[in-house]
C-alpha cells in the first residue's frame, strides 16, 4: 500500500500563489506526490484554500484553478464522520497552547482515522501534533 500524505491549505495555497514563499518548495513536493499518486485531502482543507485564494488573495482566477486542478486530479478528498468531529473537537480541547484552527484539528483527525503520518504542508502546529512534513526535504 501506498504511503498516503495529506495536503494542507498552506500547501495549496503556497503550490498556486507564485508569490508565496514557499512556492519552489510546494511544487517540489507536489512533483514527488503526484507521482507517487499519494496525495490526498480534505473537503474542509478544499473549503478552506478556496476561501483564502478569493477572499484573501482576491484572486478568482487562481481560485478557479485550484478548484479546477483538485477535480482533474481525482485526488482522494476525505470527509468528516460524527466521530472525526468528535476528535477534532477533542484535539482542540486537549491542545490550549497550539493556536489549531478547526480545520486543523479535523485535518488531523482525519489523518488519524485514516493512519497517515505525513503531510504537505509549512504549519509547525502538525509537528507539535507528532505529524512530519514532507515538504522539509523539498529541494
Amino acid at each position: 500500500m501506498k504511503t498516503r500524505v495529506f495536503a494542507d491549505t498552506g500547501f495549496w495555497v503556497a503550490l498556486f500563489d507564485a508569490r508565496d514563499q514557499y512556492h519552489s518548495t510546494a511544487k517540489a513536493a507536489w512533483r514527488r506526490t503526484r507521482e507517487s499518486g499519494n496525495l490526498v485531502t480534505s473537503e474542509l482543507v478544499v473549503y478552506e484554500t478556496i476561501t483564502y485564494l478569493n477572499c484573501s488573495l482576491r484572486n478568482h482566477g487562481l481560485t478557479l484553478a485550484f478548484v479546477d486542478g483538485v477535480a482533474a486530479s481525482r485526488m482522494p478528498v476525505l470527509n468528516l464522520d460524527p466521530v472525526s468531529r468528535s476528535r477534532a473537537l477533542e484535539l482542540l480541547r486537549t491542545y490550549r497552547d497550539i493556536p489549531l484552527s478547526f480545520v486543523d484539528c479535523a485535518s488531523a483527525a482525519l489523518m488519524e482515522r485514516e493512519r497517515i503520518a505525513d503531510y504537505a504542508g509549512f504549519d509547525n502546529h502538525f509537528r507539535r501534533l507528532g505529524f512530519s512534513s514532507v515538504c522539509d526535504d523539498a529541494p
